[in-house]
């Protein structure tokens, strides 16, 4: 064997060597990242580069206004409280909702009475379903939804449904479709007066700006290929009161 050779060699196993010693035992290498110290670490900045090498070809959808009114209140399988409502969207975050609009627009277009339900896995996929009284309502919440849960992950079915609505004050009960397609059950989480429940402001959620504090009670999703659950004790928010304005 040449020198030449035997150089190449000997360079390959003192390499290899270091790479090993440089692993933590029972670990990944230390050139890659800790899977443990991110329980749901792709955040906001990982859902955007997604949706911006998806747009590259399309033309972003233009903004519009919108004022709605109402009352909102949804689950997932974080613990209290869910960061994509309190700082940023975490990928894989399961959950359910839905929007009651009293009154409301957007993009001229009225929303008055309208219910919006929505399923997600954070970063890959939503799925919203629309009550409304007309099919001109109906196209108008369908905007509105795309462009709510735009943040979320990319909108991968839009469908007619009925939804129902019955409780007060973040004790809520949601179905879909009588339950068969999603039902929950919430329940608020008072503060320390014992009888207020603890809320949230200035969130970054153009639609949800203000929420309170609630848990989980009970939650049920399936539709086609995608099913889950969300525990008893997991995250919930809502807002009985529900008053917003922007443009999304």
């Amino acid at each position: 064997m040449s020198m030449l050779r035997l150089s190449i060699v000997a360079a390959a196993i003192l390499a290899a060597t270091a790479f090993t010693f440089a692993q933590t035992p029972g670990g990944p290498p230390t050139c890659c990242a800790d899977p443990s110290k991110y329980p749901v670490s792709l955040r906001a900045e990982d859902i955007k580069s997604k949706q911006a090498k998806a747009q590259e070809t399309a033309a972003p959808a233009p903004k519009a206004e919108f004022s709605v009114e109402g009352m909102f209140v949804d689950v997932c399988c974080c613990m209290p409280p869910c960061p994509c409502e309190v700082t940023e969207v975490a990928m894989g975050c399961r959950g359910v909702g839905a929007h009651q609009i009293s009154s409301g627009k957007y993009a001229g277009d009225d929303l008055s009475g309208a219910k919006i339900a929505h399923a997600k896995v954070v970063g890959e996929w939503v799925n919203l379903y629309i009550d409304a009284k007309d099919e001109k309502q109906r196209a108008a919440a369908e905007k509105f939804g795309r462009a709510a849960f735009a943040g979320f992950g990319p909108i991968k079915e839009v469908k007619a449904a009925k939804i129902e609505v019955s409780g007060a004050d973040g004790k809520y009960a949601v179905t879909v479709d009588g339950g068969k397609i999603m039902k929950f059950e919430t329940l608020p989480v008072l503060g320390g007066d014992g009888k207020n429940p603890v809320g949230i402001t200035n969130i970054k959620n153009a639609v949800n700006p203000n929420v309170y504090q609630g848990t989980c009670v009970s939650a049920t999703y399936s539709d086609g290929k995608q099913k889950f659950t969300v525990e008893k004790g997991q995250n919930s928010h809502f807002n009985p009161k529900l008053k917003s304005s922007g443009k999304i």
